[in-house]
């Protein structure tokens, strides 16, 4: 199970992520749906740990990016394929 716990993320004083909690099942396909400018890719970017929040943590099957060691077996289970359309 993929658990986002408290993930608070800002820019300044901008404020994108804040305080955000979600469990997601194992075998359930999810779709991120919103306007733009709301924090998706935000979102994303912290879940593949290529943004640190200032507060919470991802956790995926026990593991959270805390070390090279758990990263990289984290990013074994979990990748991105982002749409490049431009």
């Amino acid at each position: 199970m993929l658990k986002l716990k408290d993930i608070t993320l800002s820019f300044g004083n901008h404020i994108v992520l804040d305080d955000f909690n979600y469990n997601f099942q194992n075998g359930t396909i999810y779709g991120l749906v919103a306007p733009n400018g709301t924090g998706k890719s935000t979102l994303i970017n912290v879940i593949l740990n290529n943004l640190k929040p200032q507060k919470g943590y991802v956790e995926y099957n026990e593991l959270q990016y805390k070390n090279e060691k758990t990263t990289v077996k984290l990013h074994q289970e979990i990748c991105a394929f982002p749409d490049q359309s431009e």
